[in-house]
């Protein structure tokens, strides 16, 4: 476990070709084999560089109010039901 607070030091320490990320051992059997968890190098970075559109402000704003709805319009009808 890592307790960095300086922004450049995290920049060298997630970018080392020794760092690997160590989740639960069920993770595998949970999350699956081919979960980005368990990527490394090129295949992880091409990835999180093609899920980077889908986190900016415009693409938040534009889908959190829809799933937003559709969340309380699903708590709704159990109470209906």
């Amino acid at each position: 476990m890592l307790h960095i607070t300086d922004p450049e030091l995290i920049r060298n320490v997630m970018h080392a070709d020794e760092f690997r990320m160590y989740v639960h051992p069920n993770a595998t059997t949970l999350l699956g084999p081919q979960n980005m968890a368990f990527m490394h190098g090129p295949e992880h970075a091409a990835l999180r560089k093609a899920l980077v559109p889908l986190f900016t402000r415009r693409a938040l704003a534009f889908y959190l109010p829809r799933q937003d709805k559709l969340i309380r319009e699903s708590i709704a009808s159990w109470y209906t039901r």
